[in-house]
Order: C-alpha cells, then structure tokens, then sequence
C-alpha cells in the first residue's frame, strides 16, 4: 500500500439512541461509560484497518483511531475524576472547585479526608496512585499515567513512535509495527494493548463512581449495577488469561 493509494473500511457510524440510554445510565456515570464504549469502538474499528494494510504503520485510518481511543480513555478517567471530586466536596460541604483546578492532586486530598467512609477509600487511593505514578516524571511507570503520556504526546507532539520489525525466513516471515511505550523494551501491539486500556480504565472509573456513591449516599453519580457487573466480569476474564499484551512486566521493562 503506498502514500498515494485510496483505500477504506467499512463501519457502522452509530446515530442514536441518546447516550445515556446506551450505556444504561445517568448523569456523571453516563458520560465516563460512554467514553469507554467510544473506546472500545475506536479499537474496534482499527482491528478492521488492521485487516486491510500490513502493518498498522501511520495510515490516517490508522491515526484517526488512535487518537480517538487514547482520548476517550483518558477522558473517561477525566470524567469519573470530576464526578469523584464533586462528591467528596458535597460530602464534605465545601464550596464546588471551578472544573479548571480538577486534578489527582486535588481529588486525592478531598479522598484522604474521606477515609472514614470506608475502606474502599483507601483502596481507591492506593490503586489510582499505583496507576498515576511518574505521571510528572521523563519516564511514567503506572499504567495509566503511560497511557495518558501517549495520548498527550499525540496531542502536543505528533504521531506515535512506532518499532518495526521485520522476519525474513522462518515459520512466520512478514512485519510488524508496534507502539513505543515508556518502560518496554520494543513495542506494543496496538490492538491488544488498547483492548486491554479500555478494560483497565473501565473498571477503575466504575470504582471511583463506587465511590462517589458512597461519599453523598444522598446523590447517586447514576451508576448502575449491571453495568459495573459487566466491568467487574471483564476485569476477571482479564485476571485469569494466561498472558495480557497490556500489563508490562520485568521481563519487558526497559532497564
């Protein structure tokens, strides 16, 4: 496939139902849902790229679903932040802090506070820290944190570093071209990697509503059961694979 050449996938661009109907819910938990099923149907639609070019090198469909997957994932967290923030500050009777200031600083502080409410809390803390951490630093190590570098670094930058590699010979001669993430050695297959993303971030944004809901039992952030079952039922098919292309382990990590 050249520079020149025209080419194209066929999708199904979805028109309605209204969002919160199509992800079952209300409110802040209605906007964090639909980013993650905007997620997941961006990574759907660069597997079907993935069908028609070799590699999944900086083609604009390529690109085009990229950018959307790693926005909508980073916006969810976003979102469910805000949710978060605003319910610790209702709890605790303080005035709302305008959307601008909102930040893990902020909403972790608001959080440490709110311990009492239970040990979720602290939980809560514990894993968004792990997920953040070096999110200020040249190299971020939490997985989130590395996600959120690779969105911002397509939105400030330019196109994702990418790792090519090519097999002459063998049983499985041909090329690949992965995403260069901070801390791996190589590259990451990008479909599996941010298959894996929205897996991760959707479950961790129906803890923080969890947790919204437990901080003003009086004002639900409009989450709804059988949507945190169905995050909570991939989080465990998650677990129990043999092997997941988006956790970075020991051996992968660069030194």
């Amino acid at each position: 496939m050249t520079d020149d050449a025209v080419s194209h996938v066929t999708v199904d661009w979805p028109v309605g139902p209204y969002y919160t109907t199509w992800v079952s819910a209300e409110g802040v938990a209605a906007w964090v849902r639909y980013k993650v099923r905007s997620a997941e149907w961006y990574v759907e639609t660069l597997e079907a790229v993935s069908e028609r070019v070799p590699v999944l090198d900086r083609y604009v469909g390529v690109e085009m679903a990229l950018d959307g997957a790693l926005a909508a994932l980073c916006g969810a967290f976003d979102a469910a932040l805000g949710g978060l923030i605003q319910a610790a500050e209702s709890g605790h009777g303080l005035t709302p802090s305008p959307a601008y200031r909102y930040s893990w600083k902020l909403c972790r502080g608001l959080l440490d506070q709110s311990r009492a409410a239970g040990e979720r809390i602290g939980a809560l803390i514990d894993a968004i820290d792990a997920a953040h951490a070096g999110h200020v630093d040249s190299q971020p190590t939490g997985w989130l944190a590395i996600l959120q570098r690779l969105r911002n670094t397509a939105v400030h930058n330019n196109t994702l570093a990418r790792h090519h590699q090519v097999s002459i010979g063998g049983s499985n001669p041909g090329s690949n071209c992965d995403l260069i993430v901070p801390g791996v050695d190589g590259g990451l297959s990008p479909v599996p990697y941010l298959r894996g993303a929205c897996r991760r971030v959707g479950q961790l944004c129906e803890d923080m509503i969890s947790a919204g809901d437990l901080l003003t039992p009086s004002i639900t952030l409009g989450g709804a059961k059988e949507e945190r079952d169905r995050h909570s039922r991939a989080a465990v098919d998650e677990a129990s694979a043999s092997e997941s292309a988006f956790v970075i382990t020991e051996a992968n990590k660069t030194p």
